[in-house]
């Protein structure tokens, strides 16, 4: 990300050493959270929907205390965007980098955990088989798709020579194939559709 281009959007609290301030991006997610609890399944919150509540059949002044969440909601949205679409703009993708990180922090765990419940393991099981073989893993200094068949069958029998397409991180995002999921056709796909949408 180029830190230039995002400097109008700081919020100014103390670095540390070579660290990204993201308060651009966690505030609008802590934002959008409120925004989605004042209209909780389409509906007003608890204290608008209480203003309604109990109201002859007439104009009643106190039904502008329903308008502040929706106005809330409104400004939030809207200003959410325009710091996002700056944001975007200023986003140096790096696809080497973004691989390397990936790779790290096991992500490919749960990959494994749900290859063994589709050999019919119980998911507790797998989970179990999972935690050793990330340990061993750990202990050796090796990702997942690292180890040897022996030892990974060594934590469940059910184990093949399968997994390892199942232990790559193109493996692992083909396995997504679902609306919205990771699955490169499915990226493809939501680009497309919404390189359509007008505005």
């Amino acid at each position: 990300m180029d830190e230039p281009e995002l400097r109008l959007h700081r919020s100014g609290r103390p670095l540390l050493h070579r660290q990204f301030d993201h308060a651009t991006e966690e505030e609008p997610r802590r934002a959008g959270a409120r925004a989605r609890q004042d209209w909780p399944r389409g509906r007003p919150p608890d204290g608008a929907a209480d203003a309604d509540e109990g109201q002859p059949l007439a104009y009643n002044k106190d039904n502008q205390e329903d308008k502040e969440p929706l106005f809330d909601t409104v400004d939030t949205l809207r200003d959410t965007l325009r710091i996002f679409a700056e944001l975007v703009g200023g986003i140096a993708v790096k696809p080497e980098a973004m691989e390397r990180a990936a790779r790290r922090g096991y992500a490919t765990a749960t990959d494994l955990a749900d290859y063994l419940v589709k050999k019919g393991l119980p998911f507790r099981d797998a989970h179990e088989a999972v935690a050793h073989a990330v340990k061993v893993a750990i202990q050796q200094g090796v990702d997942l798709s690292e180890l040897p068949l022996a030892t990974l069958q060594g934590f469940h029998a059910a184990i093949g020579e399968d997994v390892f397409a199942v232990l790559t991180l193109r493996g692992s995002l083909d396995a997504r194939k679902v609306l919205g999921g990771t699955a490169p056709q499915q990226v493809r796909a939501q680009v497309a559709r919404h390189r359509t949408r007008p505005g």
